[in-house]
């Protein structure tokens, strides 16, 4: 149980138990917080503190971990060997939650607390914010625990004044950058942002400037400068106990990595798109995987003087919205920025010798706020109560025992969208499955992106004034070698319906399908990555069922589109993709609200339990339900605070200059 708790907190709320029942899903077990049910501490039996490696990926899918979509090379190299073997060493957590974007992920990391209550609720540009200064951060009690702090990576809480970085916030040293993204060799957006700060409250006349740095690939940066802290706690008199918050870049855009890494991936079913992707996934796991050698090599990975490893990424993959970069949220909907289940459904890993049960799922509700509480009072057996209220549940029970009756949490609070697609929400979700979503929308576009490109609505009013055909996403993963591309949509099981016979401009294909001409008005399937005119009519042969009558293949930009509806005053000169030529009609998305503003009345419901893509809306048949969960949202919303807006006196951001009039992002106010 939390030590600091919300005014409220014990109210519990009681469901209709024959509505339950007409529902045919488990009871739903509406506590507001927490039951006065407590679980003591279960603090570690080494002799000594364990070390703690807090690893942090950046805009990484549900679907990315090869532990869950098996994707390989021909030749059986893995996407994710390391994160493979932490999670057959360790607990995979499946009902894991982060927020919608980076930096209120990262705020509920360092303090144990919803975007709600830090007015973290949006990723934070080059502007006069940060997590507050009043927070009490995790580094700052693992400092209080003894630990030595170390940040190494991303920051992304605010850098306008020197009292935001990293190392006034608990850490004793930095080497990372302050922005929420650059370029992974040259560590520059519009100006260079990469600093090694190595000792405490390191400001003016401490911090340093790495221009060396330039040209070496940021995964490989992070990986040694983690290596180099773990030497030197080593050879140290006291060899305090280590904790690392390892904050990857990757795998962030842009899409960049060494083209060894991309090489690797070029034998199998990868899109262009998807092979560089893959290439920076692979690069961030052999960084960890060689961490953890060393871990082991040093004698840290051993019950007398364990490491625990936390693995987590931050927010969805961004597949349509958000800086889309290739990566894949399958089977959940929407992507980063959205408080649809592809941008918040996350992954996390804990490995440790500690664990007396290993290679198993924890299925309980997780979410990126309770590892503080987890690690300090869980643990480590620390205090949390000098901190404000916390928004976290101590897990570490019920993660070693793989038991979620011992969690105390029995929701998830989403909090709302980022504004960057839209200010939508609040949305929550229970133990049970159900989940509400108030201003009738996540954020977004709200699509399924699927790894051969195709975008398919997501929003079925949207849909289907588009004259779209609906789809059906399924979970296996059928590919044409002929193909090269991964068709993971609509119900399509058999095999190719044949060979293609006809590849010229009045040719034919399989089953009598024709190449067309691409007109505004027109409605098209979106396939990327396709080689030739021939592989984009065997497409569209196999998609006749979805409506499919004709294509046409854009060498140009290897595209292929698969026309489903044409429109009735289609002119014989249209042409796709060209100059002159309109682009395939996109699906509207809905309107923007004002920021702030939450249609209460206006409410979506899914169970995410059995129907995780969200497909099927649920409000108008279980009105009871809706007003039990409202009832819910309201109680958490009573202590909100406003979005931070920031210091009203700091001056526009602008970089700074050193000695030689190179310009860099540094604290500005």
């Amino acid at each position: 149980m939390r030590e600091n708790l919300y005014p409220g907190e014990r109210v519990f709320l009681n469901l209709n138990k024959s509505l339950q029942n007409k529902m045919r899903q488990p009871t739903l077990r509406l506590l507001v917080a927490l039951t006065t049910a407590t679980t003591a501490a279960n603090t570690v039996a080494s002799p000594t503190k364990p070390h703690v490696l807090f690893v942090v990926a950046d805009d990484f899918g549900f679907n990315d971990i090869a532990l869950r979509d098996g994707e390989t090379t021909d030749n059986g190299i893995a996407l994710t060997p390391t994160l493979n073997a932490l999670a057959s060493d360790g607990i995979l957590l499946d009902n894991y939650y982060v927020q919608p974007s980076c930096s209120p992920s990262r705020a509920c990391f360092m303090s144990g607390r919803y975007p709600l209550h830090t007015g973290i609720n949006n990723w934070l540009p080059n502007v006069a914010v940060g997590l507050p200064l009043d927070e009490v951060t995790l580094a700052d009690l693992m400092k209080q625990e003894g630990y030595s702090t170390h940040a190494v990576g991303k920051w992304h809480l605010g850098f306008y004044n020197w009292e935001s970085t990293p190392t006034f916030r608990g850490f004793d040293s930095f080497y990372g950058f302050y922005e929420g993204s650059e370029d992974y060799f040259k560590h520059t957006t519009s100006e260079f942002d990469l600093h090694r700060e190595p000792s405490p409250r390191c400001g003016v006349g401490c911090s340093q400037l790495p221009w060396e740095d330039q040209g070496t690939y940021s995964a490989h940066l992070f990986t040694n400068e983690t290596e180099t802290i773990i030497k030197a706690n080593r050879a140290s008199a006291t060899k305090d106990p280590l904790f690392v918050y390892l904050a990857f870049q990757s795998v962030h855009a842009p899409a960049q990595a060494p083209q060894f890494y991309i090489d690797k991936f070029s034998q199998g079913n990868f899109s262009n798109q998807r092979r560089t992707f893959a290439g920076m996934v692979h690069a961030m796991d052999e960084g960890l995987g060689n961490i953890t050698a060393l871990l082991k090599a040093e004698g840290m990975w051993t019950k007398e003087e364990p490491t625990i490893i936390i693995f987590t990424d931050e927010n969805g993959a961004p597949t349509v919205e958000c800086a889309q970069i290739g990566g894949n949220n399958l089977p959940h909907r929407g992507g980063k920025c959205s408080i649809f289940e592809g941008g918040t459904k996350g992954i996390s890993i804990v490995a440790s010798p500690l664990l007396t049960k290993k290679n198993y799922t924890y299925h309980g509700l997780a979410h990126g706020v309770d590892w503080l509480p987890t690690l300090i009072a869980g643990a480590l057996g620390g205090s949390t109560a000098n901190t404000k209220p916390l928004d976290g549940h101590n897990l570490w029970n019920a993660l070693l025992e793989n038991d979620p009756t011992q969690s105390s949490r029995t929701d998830i609070y989403y909090g709302i969208s980022d504004a960057a697609v839209g200010i939508y929400g609040p949305a929550l979700r229970t133990i049970d499955g159900m989940k509400i979503i108030l201003g009738g929308w996540g954020g977004g576009s709200g699509n399924y992106k699927l790894l051969n490109g195709t975008i398919v609505p997501g929003n079925p009013a949207a849909a289907a004034a588009a004259g779209a055909v609906p789809l059906t996403i399924v979970s296996e993963t059928t590919y044409s070698a002929e193909a090269s591309l991964l068709l993971e949509m609509h119900e399509y099981t058999g095999a190719w319906a044949g060979a293609v016979t006809g590849t010229g401009a009045s040719g034919q294909c399989t089953l009598n399908v024709t190449v067309g001409k691409c007109c505004p008005g027109d409605v098209y399937m979106v396939v990327k990555d396709v080689k030739d005119t021939a592989t984009c009519c065997a497409l569209c042969s196999a998609h006749t069922a979805q409506g499919c009558t004709s294509f046409t293949m854009n060498k140009g930009q290897s595209t292929c589109y698969l026309k489903t509806r044409a429109a009735s005053s289609n002119s014989g000169d249209c042409d796709c993709g060209h100059s002159g030529a309109l682009p395939p009609p996109t699906p509207p998305s809905p309107p923007t609200p004002k920021p702030g503003h939450h249609n209460s009345s206006k409410v979506l419901l899914y169970n995410v339990e059995t129907d995780s893509a969200e497909k099927v809306e649920m409000s108008a048949a279980h009105q009871d339900v809706v007003a039990q969960l409202l009832a819910l949202v309201s109680v958490h919303q009573k202590t909100g605070v406003p979005q931070a807006t920031g210091n009203a006196s700091c001056t526009a951001a602008k970089p700074s200059t050193d000695n030689q009039g190179r310009k860099y992002w540094g604290p500005w106010c």
